[in-house]
């Protein structure tokens, strides 16, 4: 019976050791991955910086955000215009899983990317951005723009790939309601040669493709509708970017927390 006894208690010590590295090893793979996000977002930050180190800024948000968007198109329209006559329509990799590194380094992501940068850009400008999908006839989204918006400017929309933000004479931003309403008269004041208007706002924009989450759709709805009152105009492609800017923080305090409860329970059986 004592034997039993005694490998009954190294099977519960095998056990309790293998919880705690169990949580030690958790805590260090978390750690990793938080500092891998930590380190693309610097470097994120370092070209993002550098665009917008390129704008002529003043007291003027409407000609600030005109600003900011030449200096986005000194960076982007290049590499743009590069990935397509090389006859390269996607890539096989984003780099470091960044959309904004892999743009400005490499071009490629049509509007989707750009829109990142350019996201990323004016917030640092600080103005609060949103990404809009611009729709067909169909329903169906066809074109990425963001809209942004500072004090009593915007919201406004700007399309970044196109290089064009949606200021009319009197330096008013046209958001995507004024966009669809007036359209037509709009579009013949765009700039010629450009294919900006071959994207109708006649048809509206979503800021978040809800059905894309499938039968998750409704729950997600009713727990959100909890905390925001719209949630038609929301972008929560924007919320995961700002909750990103978070995530390497979160890791930190996770894995130290794991690791900390890994070692105290090996240190309980080392005392014993």
């Amino acid at each position: 019976m004592l034997i039993f006894e005694l490998l009954k208690e190294e099977l519960m010590n095998l056990k309790k050791n293998g919880i705690g590295l169990s949580f030690i090893l958790a805590g260090i793979g978390i750690f990793l991955n938080g500092f891998r996000v930590y380190l693309v977002q610097e470097i994120e930050e370092e070209q993002v910086a550098f665009v917008l180190s390129h704008a002529q800024l003043s007291d003027n948000v409407s000609e600030n955000a005109e600003s900011i968007l030449g200096a986005i198109a000194i960076f982007t329209v290049p590499r743009r215009d590069l990935h397509k006559s090389a006859g390269q329509k996607t890539f096989q990799q984003v780099i470091a899983n960044s959309p904004i590194i892999t743009f400005i380094s490499y071009g490629g992501g049509a509007c989707g990317f750009s829109a990142e940068v350019a996201a990323r850009v004016f917030e640092v400008a600080g103005y609060k951005t949103r990404f809009l999908q611009i729709q067909n006839q169909n329903g169906l989204t066809h074109h990425v723009v963001i809209d942004v918006e500072k004090g009593d400017f915007g919201p406004c929309v700007v399309d970044p790939i196109f290089g064009h933000i949606f200021i009319d004479e009197h330096g008013h931003g046209l958001s995507a309601a004024e966009l669809e309403r007036n359209w037509s008269e709009v579009q013949r004041s765009l700039p010629d040669g450009n294919r900006l208007s071959e994207y109708s706002y006649e048809y509206g924009v979503q800021f978040t493709n809800w059905s894309r989450f499938g039968l998750l759709e409704a729950p997600i709805k009713a727990l959100l509708s909890m905390f925001v009152a719209d949630l038609e105009s929301i972008s929560l492609r924007s919320w995961y970017n700002g909750f990103m800017r978070f995530f390497p923080g979160l890791s930190f305090t996770l894995s130290f927390a794991l690791i900390w409860l890994g070692l105290k329970k090996l240190t309980k059986l080392f005392v014993k």
